[in-house]
């Protein structure tokens, strides 16, 4: 997505228990820094944020992130 009304719209209609973060990474062909377009979007709570910017691949993948 390359708005924070797109990201916004998913959450509201999916629940952010629905969304993950993912990049084209090697491929330059959308956001370069997804990460901070996370943090910089407005409107999201921080539990949702934390859902979205990796929560949600933890439990689907049955793994922790490293710190």
């Amino acid at each position: 997505m390359f708005s924070e009304i797109e990201l916004r719209h998913l959450i509201e209609t999916w629940g952010a228990d629905h969304i993950m973060l993912g990049t084209d990474y090697p491929f330059d062909m959308a956001e370069p820094d997804p990460v901070g377009f996370l943090e910089s979007a407005k409107g999201i709570s921080a539990g949702d944020m934390a859902k979205v910017a990796g929560g949600n691949a933890e439990r689907l993948l049955g793994m922790k992130a490293r710190a």
